[in-house]
């Protein structure tokens, strides 16, 4: 399993030592800088992020995304809770809480929009799997 875990001086070198490996272990620029920006040091770490979380980082589009599920074997088709969704979406915009504060913000916020007369509740139309996701992009 790839593993790419080291101490570090700063972010830009942490930055740069995963952009590397992640390069040397097969990934295009993109993916390997979109991986690393994700701070992720093992490839089992990428498939819980899941696709929701890569497509909502700068510069990692379609064929990156469907490149790490190629290298992964394709993606998990979990649909996560709101509650899950939106605090991933805290993660990136607070990436310096913990995942029981950010579960607490979510739960706020979910409480909010309901007191608000807002229904929250997932799509139903399916989600794609990782095959599907290669082939209709």
């Amino acid at each position: 399993m790839l593993e790419v875990s080291t101490p570090y001086r700063n972010r830009t070198e942490q930055f740069g030592h995963r952009y590397r490996a992640w390069q040397n272990a097969g990934f295009s620029p993109r993916a390997a800088a979109a991986l690393a920006n994700a701070e992720v040091d093992r490839l089992d770490q990428i498939g819980p992020l899941g696709r929701e979380y890569f497509r909502q980082l700068r510069n990692c589009g379609p064929q990156t995304i469907r490149e790490i599920g190629r290298l992964i074997g394709g993606w998990p088709n979990v649909r996560p809770t709101p509650q899950a969704a939106i605090a991933q979406a805290l993660a990136m915009s607070l990436p310096h809480t913990g995942e029981a504060e950010r579960a607490e913000l979510a739960a706020d916020a979910i409480s909010a929009l309901c007191r608000s007369g807002y229904v929250v509740s997932p799509r139903q139309n399916e989600q794609k799997t990782g095959t599907d996701v290669a082939s209709n992009g």
